[in-house]
């Protein structure tokens, strides 16, 4: 039975391929027993579908056979030579590590010969067909496979990424011009962002690395996009002048005009918010540090390469600001 949901890193996720399914209102054809997603290559002019090796796909509503010659002492995931089996991605398989408990990538799988996520055949097999398999990838291969429909892989992305399960396809461009790298994999895995947002702030020049760390400061979408934009980055800039003038030379990079927003939004006055953000200190990092020590330490603190983090959990634990200066703080910066 195909679940809703997953449990990826302890966390309940969206399952793409049960959204494919229900969606699309599918049942499994008959001599099936299971679905799996598949990525092809789709030609503009003709239509037909290709795997990485050549092979075409059928229209939906029909078997696709594997070639062969099937090589019976194969029992990996992967074809041992063309047409020795086709591969899927299948959630029928949640791999556990047993030595470590992590679940590990899904959706691995889905791309097998690294072809794009952006059009994607639903597909359903039958266990007496499968030759082999990678569990801990939930990648099988079987030696025919029956074709039901053709995916959007990207509009699935736009409407049920956010919250979903999408381990694995970090490693896959969704097209040419909006593609998917890691942070906005895990972003849109733990709901910080929607594909609309990464995307607009894509569109703002924004950088993903520097959104992420907006929001986590505490900027909300909105905030983020009218800061890095027009006239209130204008003033953010203005106001990081006293503080950093070579920053203010490369026109005050994005990043340190959002945290002298959150610093800011945070209830920061003028002065230390630039500071803050010249110094690259998050303020995120910098109020637990504040509750236990003073501003002027905690600048002093990070000078001499302390982190914060630290820095505040050995100041709760009873030591003096000079204490805590004179350990070995040995951990790169």
């Amino acid at each position: 039975m195909l679940e809703p949901t997953l449990v990826a890193d302890f966390l309940p996720r969206t399952n793409l391929l049960h959204k494919v399914v229900t969606d699309g209102g599918h049942q499994l054809p008959e001599g099936t027993q299971h679905w799996g997603l598949r990525a092809v290559r789709r030609d503009p002019a003709t239509g037909q579908r290709f795997s990485s090796r050549g092979f075409v796909y059928p229209e939906p509503g029909n078997w696709a056979i594997a070639p062969g010659p099937i090589n019976d002492h194969n029992n990996d995931a992967c074809p041992s030579a063309i047409g020795d089996g086709l591969c899927l991605a299948t959630t029928e398989v949640a791999y556990t590590d047993p030595k470590t408990g992590n679940q590990t990538a899904m959706w691995e799988g889905i791309a097998s010969g690294n072809l794009p996520f952006t059009h994607l055949l639903l597909v359903a097999y039958h266990p007496a067909d499968v030759l082999g398999g990678h569990p801990e990838q939930g990648m099988v291969r079987v030696r025919r496979m029956f074709v039901v429909d053709d995916v959007n892989g990207e509009a699935l992305i736009k409407t049920h990424g956010y919250g979903a399960d999408l381990r694995g396809l970090e490693e896959f461009d969704l097209d040419a011009h909006a593609g998917l790298d890691y942070a906005e994999v895990d972003a849109l895995m733990n709901e910080v962002a929607t594909y609309e947002q990464l995307a607009q702030a894509r569109a703002a020049n924004i950088s993903t690395h520097t959104y992420l760390e907006a929001r986590d400061n505490g900027l909300s979408h909105r905030t983020i996009l009218a800061t890095a934009t027009g006239c209130r980055a204008i003033v953010a800039r203005l106001a990081l002048l006293p503080w950093t003038r070579e920053a203010w030379r490369r026109g005050a990079p994005l990043s340190a005009v959002l945290r002298y927003a959150a610093a800011r939004q945070a209830g920061m006055p003028v002065r230390r918010a630039g500071q803050l953000a010249a110094a690259h200190i998050s303020i995120r990092d910098y109020l637990p540090a504040a509750c236990v020590a003073t501003h002027a330490e905690i600048m002093e603190a990070h000078r001499h390469h302390v982190w914060l983090s630290a820095y505040a959990s050995e100041r709760r634990n009873g030591h003096s600001h000079k204490q805590v200066l004179a350990m070995d703080w040995a951990i790169p910066f």
